[in-house]
Order: C-alpha cells, then sequence, then structure tokens
C-alpha cells in the first residue's frame, strides 16, 4: 500500500504543474460529440488531452500524444472497430479494437502480461483502465483481474451483491464499478457522476472519470457526461487513498432483483408494447424490429423454454433504425442457454411464389400467449411503393407479430415481419435477413447467425412444433 501512495504522489505533483493543460481542450471534445450525435467512449485527462470515439471507427482527439494520434488515424483508415481508449496522466495509452486488437505504449508490464493471457485464452476484453501508479483492471466478456489482492477482493464483493462485472475505471484519485445490479466506489468520485448512476436507465459498459468530470455510456453509444471546467479540478497534494470510506449503490430506481419473483423487473414493470422475436444464438442473442423496442427504457423478454410466467431482462445492443432491424441480449442473472437452434438464416433472395410462414405473438390481449401460424407465399420480392429492403407476403399479420420471423418451406428464415398494409389484410411486408447480417457485421455483435438447419424436409406442423420454442414475447416499457 505504501508504494503505490508514493507513486501516486509523485503523478500529482506533475498533475498540479499542468492541471489546466487538457480542460481547456474539452469544448473541442463536447463539439465534436454533439456533431457525431453519439459517443460510443472517451479517454479525458486533467493533463494528458482529451479522445472521443464515434459509431465503428470514428474519433476525435485534443492535446494528446502524436503517437497516440497516429495510432487512431491507422486504426481508422484500416476500418477497424476501435472499442476503448485509456490515457494516463503521465501519457501511457492504450486502444483496444476489434476482438482483443491492441495497440498500447508503456503500459504497466503486469497489464500487458494479462492483456497476453486473456489474448490466449481467446476471451474478449471489454474493458481496461489503468492509472500512472501502475494499477489497472481489465474485464471480459466472462472473467475480470486488477493488479492487485486488495483491488480484485474488493471487485468481487461487489461481484457478490450486485451481479456481473460490466465496466470500472481506476484513476490516482479513485475507484468506480458499475455492476448489472449495482455499483461501488472508493476514493473521490464525482458526486454529480454517483448522481448520474443512480437515475440514469442507460446500462453503463464504458466508464471514464478525470478530476470532476466525467463519461458514461452504453454499448450502443448512447451517453451522459460532465465535463467540469477548472474550478475544482485540480488535484490536491495531501490526497491519499481512504480504502474504509467505500460507498455502494443501487443501480437504477427499480431495486434489487429479488431470485424468487417470476418477472424480469417485478410487479412496476409497466409494459407499453409487445412484439415478437426469435434466437440467434444460445447464449441469449434476439432479433426483432426496431421500431418495437425504439424509445424503450426497459425491456423484458417471456417464453423462454416455454415459460410464459418468467421474463427475463433484456437490452439493446444493435439497430438499425433506417432498415428497421435491431439485436436484443438477455441479460439477467437467471438465463442459462436457450439450447440448439433448429433453423438456420438464409441470406439468399427468396423468390415470388415460394411457399412461407410467420410465428408470432399477434393481440395477446385478445389472442393470448399461445404463439400464432400464418402462412401464404411470397408475393413481390420488394415492398410498399418498391421497397428493395423488404419482401411482400400473403400470410396476414396484426399487431404483435412485428419482430417474428419469416420461414420458407424448408424452416429457414428468410425475413423479419415489420408491417402490414392496413387496407389489405393480404399485404404484409418483412425486413430481409441480409440487413440483419449487414447490421451484426457493422456492430460487431456476433460472429455467424444460425447455419444448422435441423427441420428441412420435415411437415409444417413438425417445423412448428421445432421452431416455436425460439420465438419469444417482447415487452417493452418506455
Amino acid at each position: 500500500m505504501k508504494k503505490l501512495v508514493i507513486a501516486i504522489f509523485s503523478v500529482l505533483m506533475s498533475v498540479l504543474s499542468s492541471a489546466s493543460y487538457a480542460q481547456e481542450d474539452r469544448p473541442y471534445i463536447r463539439q465534436m460529440i454533439g456533431e457525431y450525435g453519439e459517443c460510443q467512449n472517451v479517454a479525458i485527462t486533467e493533463t494528458q488531452g482529451n479522445v472521443m470515439l464515434s459509431g465503428r471507427n470514428g474519433w476525435a482527439a485534443s492535446g494528446c500524444p502524436q503517437q497516440l494520434v497516429t495510432v487512431l488515424q491507422k486504426l481508422h483508415d484500416g476500418n477497424r472497430n476501435i472499442k476503448d481508449v485509456q490515457l494516463a496522466e503521465n501519457g501511457q495509452w492504450l486502444v483496444l479494437y476489434d476482438n482483443n486488437g491492441m495497440e498500447w505504449s508503456s503500459i504497466p508490464q503486469s497489464l500487458e502480461h494479462k492483456v497476453r493471457e486473456f489474448n490466449a485464452n481467446r476471451e474478449v476484453i471489454t474493458s481496461v483502465t489503468f492509472n500512472a501508479g501502475g494499477d489497472w483492471i481489465v474485464v471480459t466478456t466472462d472473467h475480470y483481474s486488477a493488479s492487485e489482492q486488495w483491488i480484485l477482493e474488493w471487485l468481487q464483493e461487489g461481484n457478490r451483491k450486485y451481479g456481473k462485472l460490466w465496466t470500472a475505471c481506476v484513476t490516482h484519485k479513485a475507484i468506480a464499478a458499475v455492476y448489472e445490479e449495482g455499483f461501488r466506489y472508493y476514493g473521490e468520485v464525482p458526486a454529480s457522476l454517483k448522481d448520474a448512476l443512480a437515475t440514469t436507465h442507460l446500462d453503463v459498459y464504458r466508464l471514464k472519470i478525470a478530476g470532476n468530470s466525467w463519461f458514461f455510456a452504453d454499448e450502443m453509444g448512447r451517453y451522459q457526461y460532465l465535463f467540469g471546467n477548472s474550478v475544482g479540478t485540480n488535484v490536491s497534494s495531501e490526497y491519499s487513498w481512504n480504502w474504509s470510506d467505500f460507498q455502494d449503490g443501487n443501480y437504477n430506481e427499480y431495486g434489487d432483483y429479488d431470485e424468487g419473483y417470476g418477472y424480469g423487473y417485478g410487479d412496476d414493470f409497466e409494459m407499453s408494447g409487445s412484439g415478437t422475436c426469435f434466437a440467434l444464438s444460445s447464449d441469449g442473442y434476439l432479433a426483432t424490429c426496431n421500431h418495437v423496442v425504439d424509445g424503450a427504457r426497459r425491456i423484458q423478454i417471456r417464453g423462454v423454454n416455454g415459460d410464459f410466467n418468467t421474463a427475463y431482462k433484456a437490452k439493446v445492443v444493435a439497430y438499425d433504425a433506417k432498415n428497421d432491424v435491431a439485436i436484443v441480449k438477455i441479460d439477467d442473472a437467471r438465463f442459462k442457454s436457450l439450447g440448439e437452434i433448429p433453423y438456420s438464416v438464409n441470406l439468399n433472395a427468396a423468390e415470388i411464389g415460394e411457399s412461407v410462414f410467420v410465428l408470432g405473438y399477434p393481440l395477446r390481449a385478445v389472442m393470448g400467449d399461445e404463439i400464432k401460424l400464418t402462412n401464404g407465399v411470397v408475393s413481390a420480392t420488394t415492398g410498399f411503393q418498391g421497397d428493395p429492403t423488404t419482401y411482400q407476403i400473403s400470410a396476414t399479420v396484426q399487431a404483435g407479430n412485428s419482430g417474428g420471423p419469416l420461414f420458407d418451406e424448408d424452416g429457414n428464415v428468410i425475413g423479419i415481419v415489420s408491417s402490414r398494409l392496413t387496407s389489405y389484410e393480404s399485404a404484409s411486408y418483412a425486413v430481409k435477413t441480409k440487413y440483419l447480417s449487414q447490421l451484426m457485421k457493422n456492430r460487431n455483435v456476433l460472429e455467424n447467425l444460425p447455419s444448422d438447419n435441423l427441420i428441412k424436409g420435415k411437415k409444417l406442423n413438425e417445423q412448428v412444433r421445432a421452431v416455436k420454442k425460439f420465438v419469444y414475447i417482447i415487452e417493452t416499457e418506455n
């Protein structure tokens, strides 16, 4: 512990001599966040400049080390998916891109070894944070690690209390960690950040702190931030860690999850919309329409393994508003697996006259929760007013069918049911699956769509019996 405090003290003295430098370039970063309209992540410092990341590989930087800027430009030119940037007060930096791609300069050796270890084990790193004193935390999709045993034990205590660790930030002043159901703090965490985390409706997967400034965002690039001015941002040379003065907090206002309760969010969930979704992977990735989840602050899924009394929490991980496609993931501590998916997703264009069928949950208030089947043919390879992104089909659909799968006669998913022409019951539309594939690739969500068809050649009733276990109700609260 003494070694840590000494290392931090030497860094703090350099901060005192130049603390206003990085603060002055934050207006540019704020401007660029506004121009992009989304922000996936940032690196903010008190002395070493600032970076913002937007979209797949967009970025803007000000006051940063030139080598870091050169690397960001190289990754941008190579169309790499830049995920995270970490910049410490002594100029050390790290860039995370694609699935565990790394570029860095002078990071702690123990951190480098841990990164290489996770890479060798093929674990996808989702969050890296470190400070100039050599403290670090790395989070993967399945595990996490830290530079010191006491940091690891502190993270583990939060893990036991609040579920899966989503992200963390360690600075020369504090540690903040966000879990599935809560958050924890050590040291001097801005009060404004604590308030924002306590009330946000975002699933926070990115978190950065620098002095009184902070930023957090979900995986979609929706964000909140407060980049404070120079008042109150200088670091005190009298600083020391106060390990007993930690704080916990509930992640949102809905309370901790009750293990014995049959609803994802409890009886305070006020359903404002209902649609259909279907499985893309056994670990909980689902496809639906963007308009089903657009504007939803909470989402839950019913019908998993045939159980309609239990709802599982879910979140949007990718969406395409233009083509009306979204990918949702079940994100609930109780969830285990959807099982082996019996159908494939076919990206090849269907032809006029091909037989198709639709499964979904229309008009639940009057029709109940049993899955409904309608069938017909592909009436046209273009949709309303010649829209090339959709098929026109003769299968009847109603409100609640949106987001459901459109199958061909072999049991391949060829579309996602999206709308109908209200004047004609036999004119409905489904988004072509190639736009689902494009979304998956553009947002780096899932590597492959289901490709093993176990129901080809079976009778329609046998196909329905096999696939209905993978078509679910999706409920939203706006």
